[in-house]
């Protein structure tokens, strides 16, 4: 196939979505590529160490993000992400670390939304059983809704996370 796409100047542009240990295999890197990969979404979700692990993302977990994200980017891949806040354990320092690695990492297409609980799902089991599920959840994570009662205070984490997507769609730092 390789072959194929260099004889035929490479018609296809791939996208895909992995995980951010992809920037521990140079070779799967060098051959995405070749192959003619030129983006991936990976879900980084937060910078906190503590809200990672109640989430399960594991991989994300005792590394650094930011030089993991250079490594995809210099082997010729375009990292967009998505990331979250809204977790039981954010403070209100969550905001600026959101943003500050936003936009130190370079990644240009940042989806970021609010935590909610889909059924079926541990997170809704448990804010059920802790009585602090409010409704169903919409399926958009962007229009401004949570289906729980978060710990933060639900205006001050509303005002966060605007503050997230201002600063990092604002015209000078994007």
């Amino acid at each position: 196939m390789i072959q194929w796409m260099h004889d035929h100047g490479n018609p296809f542009n791939f996208n895909t979505e992995t995980s951010i240990d992809l920037a521990d295999d140079e070779e799967l890197l060098s051959l995405m590529v070749e192959a003619g990969f030129s983006s991936t979404f990976i879900g980084f979700e937060t910078p906190d160490e503590i809200s990672l692990q109640n989430c399960n993302k594991v991989q994300n977990k005792n590394r650094d993000m930011l030089l993991s994200v250079k490594k995809i980017q210099n082997a010729g891949i375009q990292v967009s992400g998505g990331f979250i806040v809204g977790f039981d354990s954010d403070t209100s320092s969550v905001f600026q670390r959101q943003i500050s690695f936003i936009q130190q990492s370079g990644i240009v297409s940042a989806m970021v939304g609010l935590l909610n609980a889909p059924k079926h799902t541990k997170l809704y089991k448990r804010l059920e059983a802790e009585n602090r599920l409010t409704t169903e959840t919409t399926g958009n994570n962007t229009d401004y809704s949570m289906n729980f009662i978060p710990r933060m205070n639900y205006f001050e984490l509303l005002e966060g996370y605007k503050t997230i997507i201002r600063d990092i769609y604002s015209e000078k730092p994007y």
